[in-house]
């Protein structure tokens, strides 16, 4: 406290614009600090959680587009059936397609992991439902597997 006493009004002012532009550079530092954590953290959000967003997407609505082509095969004719088993054939590609993108894209959830192996199980029987179909109507022409 003596040594601030001893000193003449201005270099008591000069301490004191001092201190507290070195308290604000400090808060500045720390600041833009926290802002390049936070941007590199938005970034993570918006760009990484939006792609597995997408993707999860695209496996629910092949899986959706699936099962409304097997709701639509009791209403479908003979001639109907081959293009009924093209689209069946396209969902679940487009599930294999979805399903090989989203693998590392989910972080460790014990709870995601077990009911996306029960989905990936279900598309495994799907594909070898068709593939079945196939073999049974070998030779019966190409509408045949979808009955």
């Amino acid at each position: 406290m003596r040594l601030i006493s001893g000193l003449s009004l201005a270099g008591r002012l000069a301490l004191g614009f001092g201190t507290i532009l070195a308290l604000l550079l400090v808060l500045v530092s720390l600041s833009l600090a926290r802002m390049e954590s936070l941007s590199s953290t938005l970034e993570e959000i918006t760009v990484q959680n939006a792609a597995r967003s997408r993707t999860l997407d695209v496996l629910g609505r092949s899986v959706a587009r699936y099962v409304q082509v097997l709701a639509g095969l009791g209403s479908t004719d003979l001639e109907g059936g081959a293009a009924v088993l093209d689209k069946a054939r396209a969902a679940l590609a487009a599930y294999d397609k979805a399903q090989t993108e989203s693998t590392g894209m989910l972080q460790p959830n014990a709870r995601a992991q077990i009911l996306l192996s029960l989905v990936n199980n279900k598309a495994t029987e799907a594909g070898e439902l068709i593939a079945l179909g196939e073999r049974l109507a070998d030779g019966r022409g190409p509408a045949v597997p979808a009955f």
